[in-house]
């Protein structure tokens, strides 16, 4: 966008009384991805996990006999790779100089401000597209799903509930149970704690009446304890998960949690056009996000 003074007419006029716009300082404070997600760097152009499972349970040995060789299997491969972003913004000689408000022209500010939306609405497309057969994950399904390979010795796992159940108490002892139950990488069972619970912004106050009442909040329940409020989950309303509003999903303390990978974070760069006299200002950033380990999720489909 080049910034003109038709552009910013107003800024010119002697009657305007002030600016009224987005903060453009501290905003990543307002950011849904660092509460959810792991940020780390990449030290080139991209990474590969690996999944890893065995050997399993081990075998009783009788006496004198050899003890059995177990093994290690591989699963599957996923690869993050640094896609850039980037936006210019460029004002011309004679609206940088007659602006009567220098805020209105914080180009720098602005351009890392939208960069950083960006960043968050990227992460949370993991959750829109988290049924979406569009978009499969490096395990050949959707990243909520029944039908997840196990690494080692045939089979699948869960990570969705599989009746859909509405924000309540009964959700998380339902998806407490499946992650105490989930399998891990080798097949055999491996057990998970909730840590997280996400959703979009409109069960926000369902999620804080389950969350932090001290007695069950269903109703000709209130006698009983709240058992979610000692489990001490998390609430992360995410702003962008706008392609439903009954979806939810729990987050387990499993070690491939959800990740943001930074090749490069957001620089920015000035420039001028001597012949034209335009003043450019530029900002870009690489990074790639996604989920590692579905057992990271128990996810809620109502």
């Amino acid at each position: 966008m080049t910034i003109t003074q038709s552009t910013i007419w107003n800024e010119l006029q002697a009657s305007l009384e002030g600016i009224l716009d987005d903060s453009l300082s501290d905003y990543r404070k307002k950011l849904d991805f660092p509460k959810w997600m792991e940020e780390k760097s990449m030290d080139s152009a991209y990474i590969d996990y690996q999944e890893l499972g065995g050997p399993g349970y081990a075998a009783e040995v009788p006496e004198t006999t050899a003890i059995p060789t177990g093994e290690i299997a591989e699963g599957y491969s996923k690869r993050f790779i640094a896609r850039k972003f980037g936006r210019l913004l460029q004002i011309s000689e004679e609206a940088r100089d007659d602006c009567k408000y220098s805020e209105a022209l914080e180009l720098g500010r602005r351009n890392i401000r939208g960069l950083m939306k960006t960043a968050d609405l990227d992460s949370a497309f993991i959750l829109i597209r988290a049924l979406d057969p569009a978009y499969l994950g490096a395990d050949g399904v959707v990243l909520a799903s029944a039908a997840h390979p196990l690494a080692q010795g045939g089979g699948v796992y869960s990570n969705i509930l599989p009746a859909g159940i509405a924000p309540s108490v009964a959700a998380v002892a339902a998806a407490r149970t499946m992650a105490t139950r989930q399998l891990g990488h080798d097949g055999t069972l491996e057990g998970y704690n909730l840590e997280k619970v996400l959703f979009p912004v409109e069960q926000w106050e369902a999620w804080q009446v389950i969350n932090g009442s001290s007695f069950d909040p269903i109703p000709g329940n209130f006698s009983a304890i709240n058992i979610v409020k000692e489990m001490k989950l998390e609430l992360v309303p995410i702003k962008h998960w706008i392609n439903t509003a009954t979806d939810y999903t729990f987050m387990t303390d499993a070690d491939g949690e959800p990740v943001f990978l930074w090749r490069k974070k957001a620089s920015t760069a000035t420039w001028g056009e001597q012949g034209i006299q335009i003043m450019k200002h530029s900002v870009s950033a690489r990074w790639d996000c996604g989920a590692r380990d579905p057992r990271a999720f128990i996810y809620v489909h109502p």
